[in-house]
């Protein structure tokens, strides 16, 4: 154990001293802090008073002994204020804190200049503090021997825990290679320790496998949709500069790469949406949402694609709705429920939606008499790139990112989604937050 103990006193000695100073500076900032704020209060509220009569209320000062001075010349001070402590201040002209160390007690000073109602500086000295970090100090040196020694023996006990069981499962170890490691270890028949390990590594191995097929599946499908784009652009601009063309053919190829780009676009910033948004940095900007209003926003948005399919809008239940969330993640979920609706509802046909509140949890419901989904592909609509007819799939935009968009934000509220749907009959989504 004495290289344990040759490694942990170093690192305990460096951990004491960066207490130390960690807990130096924030005293002292703290003491400036708060030497600042009374120094700002006086400035507000008593210095024209001081200035008047060439003393400050003692009753404002919290034991604090104060001075005005312009130039040399002393304007006003308290009772408490000393003529050595203007000697010390003279002694640090460039320094607006400094300490007078006492050991046990440290007499503080500050100096904050002042523009108005006069070009000055006060002085502010507050003696007789307590030296808590000479008191911490003083317990590290105690308690630093008695840690060392207690983690030492506290070593000493787990090392030789743990090492009994890895000993017993050590020639199991030795027979598995790099190779092997995707397989699954086998399981002692011993409840220990080790068993736990095991099993925790088979399930970060089936992990792991499962990461690295969505990884490579994701990559194809990333690679799959932007080669289109990709190829429809460098041919037009292929095409352009191959010979001369005139203005109409050069506007028709610049409004094919436009289009282009804005596929592109839409596509990686779907994309970042899906990786850059965590519950934890989501739910720190939560607020209290108007839900009713930003989905009546929304409908008027998609208003036009609707009227142009003909398609007939019923609303059966529309309530004033207030949850925690945000504008632009209960905006973005409407956008994504209803354009698929639009999309995938034959001309003339019908979408209706409900939206209703019931203690602080959102319920909103969209059906549409569209084409509808195969109950065996219900399961993977919410995951990435995927479209359920890859055939009839290119006659309708999108990338196959909209309900794994809606999926995450469900998510990010703790939320539910439920997708129900019969082909050629239509398809109805539950979203609960």
């Amino acid at each position: 154990m004495l290289w344990f103990g040759g490694l942990v006193a170093p690192i305990l000695l460096l951990f004491s001293l960066g207490l130390y100073y960690s807990f130096d500076q924030s005293f002292h900032i703290k003491q400036q802090n708060r030497l600042h704020t009374l120094a700002l209060q006086l400035v507000e509220k008593e210095l024209p008073a001081a200035l008047q009569s060439g003393r400050f209320d003692a009753r404002s000062l919290r034991g604090v002994a104060v001075a005005l001075l312009q130039d040399k010349r002393l304007l006003a001070q308290s009772d408490n204020f000393r003529t050595k402590d203007l000697r010390r201040f003279r002694r640090h002209p460039h320094s607006s804190y400094f300490v007078i160390d006492h050991e046990e007690t440290l007499d503080l000073f500050y100096r904050y200049p002042i523009q108005q109602p006069i070009r000055g500086t006060l002085l502010l000295v507050d003696r007789g503090i307590n030296n808590e970090v000479e008191d911490l100090v003083d317990t590290l040196l105690v308690l630093d021997p008695l840690l060392l020694l207690g983690l030492l023996i506290a070593a000493y006990i787990a090392t030789e825990k743990i090492l009994r069981p890895i000993r017993s499962a050590s020639s199991m170890a030795a027979r598995t290679s790099v190779t092997s490691l995707p397989h699954p270890l086998p399981l002692p028949k011993a409840d220990d320790e080790i068993r736990e390990l095991i099993v925790a590594f088979n399930t970060m191995v089936k992990r792991l496998d499962r990461g690295i097929e969505e990884m490579e599946r994701f990559n194809s499908d990333v690679s799959h949709e932007l080669r289109t784009p990709l190829t429809v652009l460098q041919g037009e601009v292929d095409i352009a500069l191959r010979k001369e063309r005139d203005a109409a053919s050069l506007r028709q190829t610049l409004q094919t790469v436009s289009e282009e780009i804005h596929t592109l676009r839409e596509l990686v910033e779907n994309l970042l949406f899906l990786s850059r948004h965590t519950p934890e940095s989501v739910r720190e900007s939560f607020q209290s949402v108007a839900a009713d209003q930003i989905l009546l926003e929304t409908l008027q948005r998609i208003d036009s694609m609707r009227k142009k399919k003909k398609l007939k809008l019923s609303i059966e239940t529309l309530e004033p709705c207030e949850i925690r969330s945000t504008p632009t993640l209960l905006r973005t979920l409407f956008a994504n429920l209803l354009d698929n609706a639009v999309k995938y509802t034959p001309e003339g046909k019908g979408i209706t939606l409900s939206l209703d509140c019931r203690n602080g949890r959102l319920r909103f419901r969209i059906a549409d008499e569209g084409i509808g989904i195969p109950s065996d592909q219900l399961a993977k609509l919410t995951e990435r790139f995927y479209r359920v007819d890859e055939a009839r799939s290119r006659k309708t935009p999108g990338f196959g990112l909209g309900l794994a968009i809606v999926k995450k934000i469900v998510d990010l509220h703790r939320g539910q989604l439920e997708i129900h749907s019969e082909e050629s009959r239509g398809t109805s989504v539950e979203v609960t937050l």
